[in-house]
């Protein structure tokens, strides 16, 4: 229910908050615990994360909009919505232009679930929402913000669904097998022929690219594919997707495009096939999300792809003269941190969107990757047993991160009265920081600035707290604008002592976030880890250990992707095809309560030597492999589409129904593997 453009507006203060200079445990500033209360991210994008945060070139200058993803008390929800808390200084009209509404409570007060709202938030009302709007709020989440273009996109969203539907005269009704496909993603050669149909027409009706601000109906595709006379790069220029006047990554251009190799294994076909019974609507995310999330999360981007998607879903049925239409969104994408216990901000949108489209009388089916962190040392688990007990982790940063990096440090529920766990750091250079549950923040600089903070804050959708410790980026990350302070790389040990309030069943829970090199993008971010000497990588002849042995924290299980703990999304892991194994990187299951592990494993590597599995690369006519659990997720969509077309519920029993192969550590396979029918029918070997 978009209420309007969604422009951006200059700011007056320009700036959006001050930097704060608290170190050794000092109170902190107004402007340093304001957003802090709700997401200390965001109090660190406007501080020593500003230049990560609002880089040179992908932002529009002195525009500091912060787009931000609110999860509203259900209860208190119309009055946010309607602007009661602003001051008098901010004009409701104003209001209005910075805000889009993507979901609210039922009327006649049955709650669907929680409201929830994008924001386009300039200074005062970065200050309004976290003052006197804080309280209507249950959590939020930071975005990164895009330039000029990337908001002209939002204005063209809300008028794209502003207009009036209408029904078509000439198609007629749809059979039920009808499912319309959705794609997340970056890379995606929407012209690609695996997506066109017998007469060269696309079948995909919308398109969204996030970043190029540009939104493309199956008319506008069907147009470039003729200007262009079979020239593909010609087209994707023309469109925006490929345009080199632009700084920044193309994925599109490369040969091997992460977006259209998935968009083929979920719902690509040969044009002979002339399939009308799988339209497609896919969202290309910003370059500048995807190149590194810290701290600009996924979470809006990804929100408003899904309620694009099915708002398009449904219009699609309405111009085809059918009722409302079954949707099945693919979003290959993972995260390592957050609760993990289906409460993070995403996690809680999508369960409550799929909620809403049940209501509205049609399915919605998400399907996520298990991740590939399995062996990447992310996790630790502890637990306490008397006073005084301590735990220490040693964080690993390498050097030349030119991205900052981030630990939380998630306690168990209720959330405490007094202090059940203090928190000491000590840098690489000794520098050291302490902080008690209920403490306010503390950080670590010079008189040129702070390179690391540290906070504690509690988890209202849990009722848990979580410990996070910021770091600024070891590396400038543009020569232009260098940072006023550099963190120093090495290992940092980060030390829990029990202070009791904890019963001998609690398990405290460490996550490092994600800041790793995103495939075919810029070595920018260089993944941190928990360096514990008792972890035991490898076995005694060299190989990859896959299980946990020894007594080190930290843990292979629990590793799964943050996005995917959610009770109602469909989780998929990475299987070998010819050893009927799980891929090793393939992540385990959260442990956090309620437990949460992938529902099944599909072919997601031919086999050991022959990686990957076949599939569209970024022009037509072309090939190649690709592996992860980001290829396994949208083998499961497509079946899960075809459950849905044979009027089953394609649900996570229904895809846990179509397990035949056994598999070992069900924490990591769920029900077992899923047999995989390949689109390139290729053989890179012989199958048992």
């Amino acid at each position: 229910m978009p209420r309007s453009s969604f422009r951006p507006r200059q700011t007056a203060e320009g700036k959006g908050g001050g930097t704060p200079r608290t170190r050794g445990g000092r109170q902190p500033t107004r402007g340093h615990d304001a957003w802090a209360a709700i997401n200390p991210y965001v109090t660190w994008a406007l501080g020593p994360g500003r230049l990560h945060f609002f880089r040179h070139g992908q932002v529009e200058d002195g525009v500091d909009q912060l787009p931000l993803l609110l999860r509203l008390k259900p209860e208190t929800a119309e009055q946010f919505l309607d602007g009661a808390f602003l001051p008098a200084t901010i004009r409701r009209t104003d209001w209005r232009k910075s805000l889009r509404v993507l979901s609210r409570p039922a009327a006649g007060g049955r709650e669907r679930g929680s409201a929830w709202a994008a924001v386009l938030a300039d200074a005062p009302l970065q200050q309004a929402i976290a003052g006197p709007g804080l309280p209507f709020l249950q959590s939020a989440s930071l975005a990164r913000p895009l330039d000029a273009r990337g908001y002209a996109g939002l204005a063209a969203v809300a008028k794209l669904a502003a207009k009036p539907r209408r029904r078509s005269t000439t198609l007629g009704s749809l059979a039920p097998p009808t499912v319309v496909m959705g794609v997340i993603d970056d890379g995606i050669a929407f012209a690609h022929q695996r997506f066109r149909n017998h007469t060269g027409g696309t079948r995909v009706e919308y398109c969204w690219l996030q970043d190029a601000g540009v939104v493309l109906s199956k008319a506008d595709i069907d147009g470039f594919v003729t200007a262009s006379k079979g020239d593909e790069d010609l087209l994707y220029r023309a469109a925006g997707l490929t345009d080199f006047r632009v700084e920044g990554h193309k994925s599109a251009a490369w040969i091997a495009a992460h977006g259209t190799h998935v968009m083929d294994l979920a719902c690509g076909e040969d044009p002979a096939k002339n399939r009308q019974d799988r339209p497609t609507v896919c969202v290309q995310l910003p370059e500048a999300v995807t190149a590194d999330e810290n701290p600009g999360d996924l979470s809006l981007w990804i929100a408003l792809g899904i309620d694009f998607i099915v708002a398009r879903a449904q219009a699609i049925a309405v111009a085809r003269g059918s009722g409302p239409l079954p949707v099945v969104i693919n979003l290959s994408y993972g995260l390592l941190a957050d609760p993990h216990d289906g409460t993070s901000v995403l996690e809680a949108y999508i369960e409550d969107k799929i909620a809403e489209c049940q209501t509205l009388g049609f399915a919605l089916r998400v399907v996520l990757p298990a991740g590939n962190s399995y062996l990447s040392r992310i996790h630790a688990r502890m637990s306490f047993a008397r006073a005084g007990q301590s735990a220490t982790l040693p964080w690993r940063t390498l050097p030349d991160d030119r991205t900052p990096s981030f630990l939380e440090i998630w306690l168990p529920a209720p959330q405490p009265t007094q202090s059940r766990l203090t928190l000491q750091v000590t840098s690489p250079t000794g520098a050291r920081m302490t902080l008690s549950e209920l403490g306010a923040p503390v950080s670590l600089g010079t008189p040129n600035g702070d390179y690391a903070w540290a906070y504690w804050n509690a988890w209202l959708p849990s009722n848990r707290a979580w410990f996070t410790v910021m770091l600024q980026s070891n590396a400038e990350p543009d020569p232009q604008t260098p940072i006023a302070q550099l963190a120093p790389a090495g290992t940092w040990q980060v030390e829990l002592t029990y202070t009791g309030g904890l019963a001998a069943s609690d398990v405290v829970h460490a996550w490092v976030r994600r800041d790793d090199q995103v495939y075919g993008f810029p070595l920018r971010g260089r993944q941190s880890f928990l360096d514990d000497p008792r972890y035991r990588r490898f076995d005694h002849a060299g190989r990859d250990l896959e299980i946990d042995v020894g007594p080190s924290p930290v843990s292979r299980e629990g590793t799964i992707n943050s996005m995917a703990t959610g009770a109602s999304t469909i989780v998929v892991g990475a299987m070998l095809g010819k050893e009927r194994l799980p891929a090793k990187y393939s992540a385990a299951g959260a442990p956090a309560p309620p437990p949460r592990i992938p529902d099944a494993m599909i072919v997601a590597e031919d086999s050991r030597v022959h990686t990957g599995v076949l599939a569209a690369a970024s022009r037509s006519g072309a090939r190649v492999a690709m592996g992860g659990t980001s290829v396994a997720a949208p083998q499961v969509a497509r079946n899960v589409a075809d459950l849905l077309a044979a009027l089953q519920l394609g649900d996570r029993a229904g895809v846990q129904g179509l397990v035949t192969i056994t598999l070992p550590q069900p924490e990591r396979s769920g029900a077992g593997g899923i047999p995989a029918d390949p689109i390139v029918k290729l053989k890179r070997y012989e199958w048992p």
